[in-house]
């Protein structure tokens, strides 16, 4: 199966983001509201990675590339209001720039995306 271009610069915008959210060039954020940090985890948690896996199935990407990003909607998933590390600071604007919880996430989306670049190399 061929896959296109398109299909994994999805996830690559995906990552990029998350891993570069406070960076000097995303500093105005501020200006969106605290809501930012909750979209940036619905994205992470409501799309499922059926496509990711075909591509691994037929090794696109690598399995290291499909724990990566588990691992950051897992994280998403047990900080969020029914997860069993619950925290409202933790979804902050505040917290996006300087909380550990981001800064580990922001550190697993580049290494995605490193995995994520080697296919369009």
């Amino acid at each position: 199966m061929k896959f296109k271009k398109e299909q994994i610069d999805y996830y690559i915008e995906k990552a990029s983001f998350l891993a570069k959210v406070y960076e000097q060039q995303y500093q105005e954020l501020y200006l969106l509201g605290d809501y930012l940090t909750e979209d940036i985890a619905n994205d992470w948690t409501v799309h499922d990675i059926s496509l990711l896996e075909e591509m691994f199935e037929h090794k696109y990407v690598s399995y290291k590339t499909i724990e990566l990003y588990k691992e950051i909607t897992s994280n998403f998933v047990e900080v969020s209001r029914n997860g069993m590390s619950f925290d409202d600071s933790i979804w902050t604007l505040r917290a996006l720039k300087e909380h550990t919880f981001w800064t580990r996430q922001r550190f697993l989306a580049k290494k995605l995306l490193a995995e994520l670049e080697k296919v369009n190399n």
